[in-house]
């Protein structure tokens, strides 16, 4: 289904100008409004997901005050449009926290970008509220629980606040300078503001999992998958992300072809595993990703040369924010080998880790294939 957005904007010409910027770009326009009380309308009858609105606008409710209400009473993102306005019609429109702001004129990239911020930083405020909430249900059954939540709760604003910041500080240099920025300066910013999007979105997948202790919490959707070209493409991706500060090397067996596997989890367990390889193996080191698929199962290996984990450590690397003593002072959570057991689970599968300090790790994961579906008659 289309994402619904209502255009508030006094300018008829300007207003379709929005609408067929808008409707390439794969959105719906449920209404077009010129004042804001037949915005307040058009809110109530159209539902949409999004509000642009003027900031300067004819009749007894200017852009600021119909956004308000829009925030109090529909709980909608608002995106403000305005060419200019005076300080105090600023201020007064940052009192009403808008998702974002676009300066007439402006380029097509420049808007559909401004909507795909609004619309991803509202869906972040709606995750957290409903695990804030989540989490003040709850019955506390000890202190230990609680301060479990407590952390996770800490983790996730932690973790989504670097990638907000990188798309705030992007959209506010585009919004007070887009006319002094030439074309190089412009894309790399838009490139940031995508690469953070990226990264919120992985930490929403990284939440569901976390939030998902049984089987039946999440809707598996398993695929006919080409294995090997799945995991070269991960292997790729990485390895242009890293660099050259790392090798990444991926080996498979010949008759590793096409499997029927739910691939947003496997690549969850994957891209952790890989990336916690990185992590905490030194500059040059080699990890490899080895797959052996058999008839009942795939089983993939992932082999680093790191620093290894103490025995006395390994027994608890499954627990949430734990932490082994000698990597404290590296960088992470403590979460990543807890999203990768609760998926394994979640696909009724096993996870092995064979570790010796100084050595390295071998984390083997063994996966049951799905039966192929029978054919369709």
């Amino acid at each position: 289904m289309a994402i619904r957005v209502l255009i508030t904007e006094d300018e008829i010409l300007i207003a379709r100008k929005i609408e067929q910027t808008l409707n390439r770009a794969g959105y719906e326009v449920v209404g077009i409004a010129t004042d804001g009380e037949t915005a307040l309308q058009k809110v109530s009858e159209t539902d949409p997901n999004l509000v642009l609105m003027d900031i300067v606008m004819p009749g007894e409710l200017d852009g600021v005050e119909t956004a308000q209400i829009i925030r109090d009473r529909f709980r909608l993102p608002v995106v403000y449009l305005t060419a200019y306005a005076d300080r105090e019609t600023l201020e007064r429109a940052k009192i009403t926290l808008p998702f974002g702001y676009v300066l007439k004129p402006f380029e097509e990239r420049e808007l559909t970008i401004a909507v795909e911020i609004a619309l991803t930083r509202h869906q972040i405020e709606s995750e957290l509220q409903s695990l804030l909430d989540q989490s003040k249900g709850l019955t506390q059954e000890n202190e230990t629980s609680q301060a479990l939540r407590s952390e996770y709760i800490s983790y996730i604003s932690h973790e989504f606040r670097n990638p907000l910041a990188a798309i705030a500080a992007s959209a506010e240099l585009l919004q007070a300078y887009h006319n002094h920025l030439n074309e190089d300066k412009r894309q790399k910013h838009f490139e940031r503001i995508n690469s953070a999007v990226s990264a919120i979105n992985q930490l929403l997948e990284d939440i569901v999992i976390l939030e998902s202790s049984e089987s039946s919490a999440v809707l598996l959707a398993p695929r006919l998958l080409n294995i090997v070209e799945f995991c070269q493409d991960l292997i790729d991706s990485l390895q242009f992300s890293i660099g050259q500060s790392h090798i990444l090397q991926f080996t498979h067996q010949p008759t590793c072809k096409t499997l029927l596997l739910d691939e947003k989890m496997l690549w969850q367990i994957l891209t952790n595993l890989l990336t916690n390889a990185i992590k905490y193996s030194p500059i040059g080191a080699t990890i490899e990703l080895d797959i052996i698929c058999e008839m009942h199962q795939l089983t993939c290996q992932i082999r680093d040369r790191g620093m290894g984990i103490p025995p006395e450590s390994q027994t608890r690397l499954f627990e949430p924010f734990y932490r082994a003593a000698n990597a404290k002072q590296r960088p992470g959570t403590g979460l990543g080998l807890t999203i990768v057991k609760r998926a394994v689970d979640l696909l009724n599968g096993e996870i092995t880790i064979d570790s010796t300090i100084g050595v390295g790790t071998t984390v083997c994961v063994t996966l049951p294939l799905i039966a192929d579906p029978p054919p369709s008659v």
